[in-house]
């Protein structure tokens, strides 16, 4: 899931893969149903990725961001600033702004 959010970030498309042909009972209990639900609920809603059933869907998804690789990047924009904020450049000047003030609140107790 971490590696999808970066892709976003930067704009990439993806293609999450949601099979396996080799172990398909295995991957459906142990993936799908734990990992898959509780880190990938919010991708799934926004629609940001090419989420790939199956082998068809895996090469239709490749190729479809091939033809098209603008395919689905307002959803992935959205994505990456729901999970990561805003991505503006600007977050060393949040990150230092929330330490001085944490600073200054730790120094008063």
């Amino acid at each position: 899931s971490t590696v999808t959010i970066e892709a976003c970030l930067v704009g990439t498309p993806v293609v999450n893969v949601a099979f396996d042909a080799a172990y398909p009972k295995v991957f459906q209990r142990n993936i799908l149903q734990d990992h898959w639900q509780r880190h990938f609920e919010v991708v799934q809603n926004i629609g940001a990725t090419w989420i790939a059933r199956d082998e068809e869907s895996l090469i239709a998804g490749v190729n479809r961001f091939l033809e098209h690789p603008q395919h689905l990047q307002e959803e992935r924009q959205r994505l990456a600033r729901l999970v990561c904020g805003p991505c503006d450049g600007l977050a060393h000047q949040r990150v230092a702004t929330l330490a001085r003030r944490l600073a200054r609140t730790a120094g008063r107790s």
